[in-house]
């Protein structure tokens, strides 16, 4: 027993000796560092789209009301130059991984840009015009669309610039009242990933299941000089973005039947691709708002997929 207890207090001593303190000092600041070092991850609601609003909205002459938020998609330079009074600059890339080697990939986090887009006056069920430059640009209305319905805001349109028939002005309008903080309802279905689309490359072809490539033809048709493949051909439908929408920017119904003599329907997964997923989300967005309801943006586009890093 006096050996036992000898021990004991041996123990206790080397416990409270300067080694035995600077011990557990170094223990406890790794599991704090450790504890911070695992940032918890970002969980959204998500959910999935209903297509009938925008379908009710393409069928009728855009009207802009009290209630309406008017956006600028164009690059600040012009926008800055000459826009509606009512409208504010926000562009898609402020949505995206611009400062990554894929600059067309969703943000992890979107926090902020939910936040903004509370300032602005915009939340779920706010109907929004995006404004762009229509077939002359590069999609950037429709990228911004996509991103909005991905967000989980309804009622979403496009337009030309030029077509509503406003005057414009080159003074900044007054910030319309802010809405309740609200968090994203993520809408998984419509993004694809560089995953879903090397599966549906590789596998055995599946009839519902196409890879609409919408860059234009000279892109398209040099392909394979141009760009080394790191998967195996696509087998990519080819229809070039422009012909989804009208010239007054809005979705273009009558794409539906040439879409359809190339036996692609409403009901089909569709999975849209491009350079850096702009285009591309034009083209969801029409396609969505003609009631493609399986039709997804793969965000990242060509450069993803073939890891192209941009500098």
């Amino acid at each position: 027993m006096k050996r036992a207890n000898n021990s004991v207090g041996s123990f206790h001593e080397c416990l409270l000796s300067s080694r035995g303190l600077v011990f557990l000092s170094s223990v406890l600041t790794l599991l704090f560092f450790s504890a911070c070092a695992q940032k918890p991850t970002k969980v959204y609601t998500s959910e999935d789209i209903n297509t009938l609003v925008l379908a009710k909205a393409l069928h009728q002459p855009i009207q802009v009301t009290e209630d309406t938020v008017i956006l600028d998609a164009r690059l600040p330079f012009d926008f800055a130059v000459a826009h509606l009074a009512q409208a504010v600059n926000v562009r898609w890339e402020d949505f995206a991984d611009s400062q990554g080697p894929y600059p067309g990939r969703m943000k992890a986090d979107l926090s902020a840009e939910v936040r903004r887009l509370a300032l602005l006056g915009i939340g779920p069920n706010t109907p929004v015009v995006i404004l762009g430059s229509g077939v002359r640009g590069k999609g950037e209305e429709g990228r911004l669309a996509w991103t909005l319905l991905y967000l989980g805001v309804f009622n979403v349109q496009t337009a030309e610039a030029d077509s509503l028939g406003l005057r414009y002005s080159n003074i900044v309008s007054q910030p319309r009242a802010n809405v309740p903080a609200w968090e994203p309802h993520i809408r998984d279905s419509i993004l694809s990933s560089r995953e879903e689309v090397i599966h549906v490359a590789i596998s055995k072809h599946d009839e519902r299941v196409h890879i609409l490539d919408v860059r234009s033809k000279n892109e398209y048709f040099s392909k394979n000089r141009q760009l080394q493949y790191e998967v195996p051909d696509l087998r990519a439908v080819h229809v070039e973005w422009k012909e989804f929408f009208t010239p007054q920017g809005r979705p273009n119904e009558a794409i539906k039947d040439q879409l359809q003599a190339i036996n692609i329907i409403p009901t089909d997964r569709v999975l849209v691709i491009s350079n850096n997923g702009a285009r591309s989300g034009a083209v969801t967005y029409a396609l969505l708002s003609m009631g493609y309801k399986k039709a997804a943006n793969f965000a990242g586009g060509y450069t993803e997929l073939l890891k192209i890093k941009q500098k």
